[in-house]
């Protein structure tokens, strides 16, 4: 009996440390195609911890993202991305994303 209530334990921490988001790795890809050329870091462990479910279903993710890392031109942002999640008929896709300056809010498409 204690054997079989470990092995359940032991696979559902499997299932929460196995296989990455995939509206984590659609925000990383929509961040990149929003800076075209540009050097820059995006705290992606961070975006996947932040995961808040809305109301209407929707996923926010939110984490650091720094433009021109390393360098005297480093800025720090806040980056914002709110995800529809996938649906039988539809991938989950990309409803808003939002680049924020130190809190400025310089940049939302």
């Amino acid at each position: 009996m204690r054997l079989r209530v470990l092995l359940i334990l032991g696979s559902g921490l499997l299932v929460n440390c196995g296989g990455e988001d995939p509206a984590v790795a659609l925000c990383v890809q929509e961040a990149a195609n929003r800076l075209p050329g540009q050097d820059n870091r995006l705290d992606e462990k961070a975006l996947a911890s932040s995961r808040t479910e809305e109301a209407d279903g929707n996923v926010t993710y939110t984490g650091p993202l720094l433009l021109k890392p390393g360098t005297g031109a480093e800025q720090k942002q806040q980056f914002v991305c709110k995800v529809a999640p996938a649906t039988a008929d539809s991938p989950p896709r990309i409803l808003n994303v939002k680049f924020d300056m130190e809190g400025t809010g310089i940049y939302s498409k």
